[in-house]
C-alpha cells in the first residue's frame, strides 16, 4: 500500500514537470514590451536619436530647431537650452494618446485643430517626415486634443506633453550669464552709489592660520591697510555668486534708454574675478513691484532681472565682514613688543638664534625676555595672546581732535611688508578709544575691554617674574 501510494506521487511530480516544460517551450517569445497594455495607443514611435529637425509653428512665432554633430541650433538671436530641445524630441519615442477621442470627425473646430494652437513638423536623418497639430485643451483639463496629418483620428494627450509643443522662445532660451566656480574666485569688488568701495581679493601670503579660514581672503577697500575677511561671514556672499550667472528673465534685447531702468546710472557695480576669466554686472533699479532688479552685464546690451535675495549682500557693510581684531600678527613674525600706558609699561622680546642639530640639521633657537629677563616660553605666549586678543566694536565716524594716546603699542617684526606696527588708544569719547593706526583712527574699541586686557596683562606678567 505504501509502495503504490509513492508510485502515484512521483508520478503527479512527473506530470507537473512535463506541462511545465511544454509550456515554456511553446510560450509566445517576448516583444520587450510585454509589460504594455494592449490597449495603448501609439501616435508616433521614432528614435529621438534620429531626429534632427523639429519646427513649432504658432500664430506668435514658428521656432525651428536643427541637429547637426549632435548639437542643437535654432532661428532664434541667443543661445539655447539644448537640454530643453532633447526633451522635445524624446516625446516622439514611443508617443502615445490617453484615448481615441474620433476616429472619423465631421468637425475639427470642436477640438481647436481647425486652426490649430500649434503645427508640429518632425523630421529624422533617415528622411522620415511627420506633421502634427496641436488643439485645444480637452475638459477635463488634463489633456488637450491632437491628431497626425495623414490620419483623419481625434486623441488626447497628456498636458505634461503638450505644454512642451507650446513653449515660448523664452522658455528655450539659456539664461547663463556667465561661468563661474566659487572656488576659482579671486577677486571680489562691489561699488556703490554714496558707499565707499569695497574690495576684497585673495591673499596671495597665507599664513598656517589659513587652514582654519583665517587670513584667506583681505580686504583691500575702503580701510587704509589691508584687513583679513572673516571667511564665514564672507562664504554666504560667495555662495550667493551663483544664483545671480543665470538671468531669473531677459525683458530687453535692445533697450534704447536704460534710464528707464536705472541702467545709465547704475546703483552698484560688481566685479567678479577669477584666473581666467571676470565678470561685471551692473545693477539698477527694482522691478516695480517684485523683488527683483534690472540688471545687465557691462560687455552686453541685454536687460534682464535678478532677484533680490540673490542680490541681498548690495546692502553689506565693510565693518560686517572684517575680523576684528585690532593687530593679530604671527608670534613667530615677531621680534619685539612695547607697551606703554595706562601704569602699564613693558618690553616683550625674542631673541632667536641658530643651532645645530646632532644631525647637522639647522634649528632656530630662542630666548623670551620680558622687561629684559628670560621667562618660560609658556608664560611669554599667554602675555603675548593677551595682547592680540583686542577686538575693535564699531568703525569710528570722525577723526578725533585729541590725538593724545592713553595707551602705546609698538609690534617690531622680521616679516612683512611694515618691519614696525604702532597702535595707539586715543580718548574717543567716555566710553571708547579710537584706534590709531598708521597715523589714521578707523575703528573703535570700548575703554572696559583695553582695561580689562591692561588688568590681565599685569596678573600674567606678576606670575611670570
Amino acid at each position: 500500500m505504501k509502495k503504490s501510494k509513492n508510485i502515484l506521487i512521483l508520478f503527479l511530480i512527473m506530470t507537473v514537470l512535463i506541462s511545465l516544460y511544454l509550456f515554456l517551450k511553446n510560450r509566445p517569445e517576448s516583444d520587450g514590451d510585454s509589460h504594455i497594455a494592449s490597449d495603448t495607443i501609439f501616435i508616433l514611435d521614432l528614435e529621438s536619436d534620429k531626429i534632427n529637425k523639429i519646427v513649432l509653428k504658432s500664430k506668435n512665432h514658428t521656432l525651428n530647431f536643427v541637429k547637426k554633430d549632435e548639437q542643437w541650433s535654432a532661428n532664434l538671436p541667443f543661445p539655447i537650452k539644448e537640454g530643453e530641445v532633447k526633451n522635445l524630441s524624446y516625446i516622439f519615442f514611443k508617443f502615445r494618446a490617453d484615448q481615441l477621442i474620433d476616429e472619423a470627425p465631421v468637425d475639427l473646430e470642436q477640438y481647436g485643430l481647425k486652426d490649430p494652437a500649434v503645427t508640429i513638423e518632425v523630421s529624422t536623418e533617415d528622411q522620415v517626415f511627420h506633421t502634427m497639430y496641436l488643439g485645444q485643451r480637452a475638459p477635463t483639463g488634463t489633456s488637450y486634443y491632437f491628431k497626425l496629418k495623414d490620419n483623419p483620428a481625434v486623441y488626447t494627450i497628456p498636458d505634461y506633453n503638450a505644454e512642451k509643443f507650446l513653449l515660448t522662445p523664452a522658455d528655450f532660451r539659456d539664461n547663463s550669464l556667465a561661468q563661474i566656480e566659487i572656488q576659482d574666485i579671486n577677486y571680489f569688488k562691489l561699488s556703490r552709489a554714496g558707499k565707499p568701495d569695497l574690495e576684497i581679493r585673495i591673499n596671495d601670503d597665507q599664513s598656517e592660520f589659513a587652514q582654519y579660514g583665517f587670513g584667506i581672503w583681505q580686504m583691500t577697500k575702503p580701510y587704509q591697510e589691508p584687513i583679513s575677511v572673516a571667511t564665514d561671514k564672507f562664504q554666504p556672499i560667495l555662495q550667493s555668486i551663483t544664483s545671480i550667472t543665470n538671468a531669473e528673465r531677459f525683458v530687453d534685447d535692445n533697450p534704447v534708454d536704460l534710464s528707464r531702468y536705472g541702467l545709465a546710472k547704475p546703483q552698484a557695480d560688481l566685479l567678479i574675478k577669477t584666473k581666467k576669466s571676470q565678470f561685471r554686472l551692473l545693477i539698477g533699479n527694482l522691478v516695480n513691484g517684485e523683488d527683483a532688479y534690472y540688471c545687465k552685464k557691462s560687455d552686453s546690451k541685454e536687460v534682464f532681472t535678478l532677484s533680490g535675495n540673490s542680490l541681498s549682500f548690495l546692502n553689506t557693510k565693510p565693518f560686517e565682514l572684517i575680523e576684528k581684531f585690532v593687530n593679530i600678527v604671527n608670534i613667530d613674525n615677531v621680534d619685539k613688543v612695547a607697551i606703554s600706558g595706562l601704569d602699564s609699561n613693558h618690553v616683550l622680546e625674542i631673541v632667536r638664534k641658530e643651532a645645530t642639530s646632532k644631525d647637522e640639521a639647522t634649528e632656530i633657537e630662542a630666548d623670551y625676555l620680558l622687561d629684559g629677563k628670560k621667562i618660560k616660553e609658556d608664560q611669554f605666549k599667554k602675555i603675548y595672546q593677551s595682547l592680540i586678543s583686542l577686538l575693535v566694536e564699531a568703525e569710528c565716524p570722525a577723526q578725533p581732535k585729541n590725538t593724545l594716546p592713553e595707551l602705546k603699542m609698538t609690534f617690531q617684526l622680521n616679516k612683512g611688508p611694515h618691519k614696525e606696527i604702532n597702535i595707539n588708544y586715543v580718548p574717543y569719547d567716555y566710553d571708547f578709544y579710537a584706534v590709531f593706526r598708521g597715523g589714521k583712527a578707523e575703528f573703535l574699541i570700548s575703554k572696559d575691554q583695553v582695561k580689562a586686557m591692561i588688568k590681565e596683562l599685569e596678573s600674567l606678567i606678576k606670575n611670570a617674574k
